[in-house]
């Protein structure tokens, strides 16, 4: 199935386990994204936590820029082979311009998984 190595990279790692719960969630992501698999796209994920999700687009889009932002450098437990992070507080004004003038703030694709919070999505939807 082509969707296995996206859900096998997302679900199964050494810090999640068998994360069985996150497969349906994933399912969503492959069913929005298959169409972009071997495009150049640009895509920039808030909210990285450990970094997993990182790699799993780094192979799922061969040909794309994969940017993520993370509040605290230390939760990122693996190494990326090419995709590039920013670490700083998006409920600053001076960091939220530096992750514009750093990335160009063009995307095909944003993923927002950090604050949780309504201010913070509407914020950076507007920025």
């Amino acid at each position: 199935m082509a969707t296995h190595r996206l859900i096998h990279t997302l679900t199964h790692t050494p810090f999640l386990g068998n994360a069985k719960h996150f497969e349906d969630f994933w399912h969503h992501y492959y069913e929005y994204f298959a169409s972009l698999k071997n495009n150049p796209i640009k895509l920039m994920e808030f909210g990285i936590l450990d970094g997993f999700s990182i790699i799993a687009w780094e192979d799922f889009f061969p040909n794309g820029q994969i940017w993520g932002v993370d509040i605290n450098q230390e939760n990122i437990k693996v190494e990326f082979k090419r995709a590039k992070t920013l670490i700083g507080d998006l409920n600053t004004p001076d960091f939220v311009d530096t992750v514009i003038k750093t990335t160009g703030n063009k995307f095909d694709i944003i993923i927002d998984d950090c604050g949780h919070t309504m201010e913070q999505q509407i914020r950076l939807f507007n920025t």
